[in-house]
């Protein structure tokens, strides 16, 4: 007996008040940490209301708000996991950080455009200098803003 593929789509036209990143898509999940402050704190979402999460690798699935609580939301799955076609060609993006220029601007928008890999990188002729620490906080802060534009355009 085969098993059925799950079925494609794109989260962006999914009915739902809000979209964010978990680790899995069990029937029943909990948002929490920085996300369930957003999603309940900011977004100011309530019991009944909808939402979709994604696992961040293609997959995505519509959920449903049964509580919640300070930064918390419990979620059950209001529809099946859904495989999220992969953009064709796979586009890749170097830009050179430059002086007084907003690196976190570019990586957002590019993530947005659907791009999916970004790479930041200094020449020789940079005057900017990303080194030890301040290279890990630049790049961790860089992700961040993938991650959160991401949410935005509901990219699974």
């Amino acid at each position: 007996m085969t098993s059925a593929a799950p079925p494609h789509g794109f989260a962006a036209t999914a009915d739902a008040a809000a979209h964010a990143f978990v680790d899995t898509l069990d029937d029943a999940v909990v948002v929490d940490g920085p996300d369930g402050h957003h999603l309940e704190r900011v977004r100011r979402l309530r019991v009944g209301e909808r939402l979709t999460l994604a696992d961040g690798a293609g997959a995505w699935r519509p959920y449903r708000i049964v509580a919640t609580a300070r930064a918390h939301l419990d979620v059950v799955a209001d529809g099946p996991v859904v495989e999220e076609p992969p953009m064709t060609p796979r586009l890749a993006v170097a830009f050179g950080v430059g002086k007084g220029a907003k690196p976190e601007q570019v990586v957002s928008g590019l993530t947005e455009l659907g791009v999916d890999r970004i790479v930041p990188f200094l020449s020789a002729r940079s005057v900017v200098r990303w080194e030890g620490d301040r290279a890990a906080a630049a790049g961790a802060r860089l992700r961040r803003v993938a991650r959160e534009a991401a949410m935005q355009c509901r990219r699974a």
